[in-house]
């Protein structure tokens, strides 16, 4: 979609575009299990709602792990909405074959740490901080040098984020960047530990 801004203030109203795009991706990905990175356990279990899908798992904080290892030992195409797998889940091979980055990561900045960082003019600290949320995302299904995952960023906002952050991506990932309608690689077509990741516009 070209106008699928997910910051708070807007999630209401984009929510069920949001829906739309996931569910297309669910039909792209009919055999193959998927992650969606929820930016909270409520807007998550929001989703899930819209959704209805018998393929959709979520959870709670306190079953995570549960609901995590019911999801990795499933033969079924399970799609699983979490706001906590940014970092420190292992999705290799088919365990995870596609995801959806549903917004841009940013910090909380009314309050605390960045909120006295951003007082002082510290957007860069703020930044690179949203960028290494970014990236822990971008690995989660791609874990081994011969693994393959395609991730979709669902926020228009990234591109202006990656635009302006671009210095810091590496080479292999730019070059991975393919606008949200093109083609998209056919796994044969991947190369070694390839992460192809679909921008939203």
């Amino acid at each position: 979609p070209e106008d699928l801004d997910l910051s708070h203030k807007n999630w209401d109203v984009n929510l069920p575009k949001l829906a739309e795009f996931v569910k297309d991706k669910m039909r792209r990905h009919p055999n193959e299990k998927g992650l969606i990175h929820a930016p909270s356990f409520t807007k998550g279990w929001q989703l899930a709602q819209l959704l209805d899908d018998p393929r959709v798992m979520t959870h709670l904080s306190e079953d995570f792990h549960n609901k995590f290892k019911e999801f990795t030992s499933s033969t079924e195409p399970k799609v699983f909405i979490s706001p906590s797998c940014v970092a420190g889940v292992d999705l290799k091979y088919d365990l995870c074959r596609w995801q959806v980055c549903v917004a841009v990561p940013y910090p909380p900045a009314g309050t605390g740490f960045y909120q006295r960082a951003l007082s002082k003019g510290l957007w860069l600290l703020y930044n690179t901080h949203t960028l290494r949320q970014i990236m822990q995302m971008f690995g989660r299904p791609v874990r081994a040098a011969d693994d393959w995952g395609i991730t979709y960023l669902a926020d228009t906002r990234f591109n202006g984020f990656l635009q302006k952050m671009a210095k810091n991506l590496p080479g292999w990932l730019k070059e991975s960047f393919v606008r949200h309608g093109a083609p998209i690689p056919l796994p044969t077509q991947l190369s070694a530990s390839s992460q192809r990741t679909t921008n939203s516009k």
